[in-house]
C-alpha cells in the first residue's frame, strides 16, 4: 500500500526488477492515469480515487458557513472509490480521478 499512485508505481519497479510483482498485490491512492492503466493491465491491484473537485466543493460551502455564521459539520468524510479491475473500463483514462 503506498502513500500515492506514483510512489505505487516506483515500488513496483522495484519489485518488477526483483522479480516480485507478480506475487505482490499493489495498492495506490489518487486515480492516476498510469495506475488505471497498470490496473487495467493487471499488473496493479487497485487505486483508491480521490475526488479533488468535491473535496474543493465540500470545503467552500463549510467556509461560507463558518463566515456567515451558520452551523456546519466539525468532522467531514468525503467518500472515495476504489478502482479495480473489476470497475477500471468505468473511469476515464487520460486523467485523474
Amino acid at each position: 500500500m503506498a502513500l500515492n499512485d506514483p510512489s505505487a508505481l516506483g515500488a513496483m519497479a522495484a519489485l518488477q526488477e526483483h522479480g516480485l510483482l507478480e506475487n505482490t498485490a499493489v495498492y495506490g491512492v489518487d486515480g492516476a492515469p498510469e495506475a488505471k492503466s497498470m490496473i487495467r493491465e493487471g499488473v496493479m491491484t487497485a487505486t483508491a480515487a480521490q475526488s479533488p473537485i468535491r473535496i474543493g466543493q465540500i470545503t467552500a460551502q463549510t467556509v461560507y458557513a463558518i463566515l456567515n455564521g451558520e452551523d456546519y459539520e466539525a468532522e467531514i468524510t468525503v467518500p472515495v472509490e476504489l478502482i479495480t479491475a473489476d470497475n477500471v473500463s468505468g473511469y476515464g483514462m487520460d486523467g485523474w480521478q
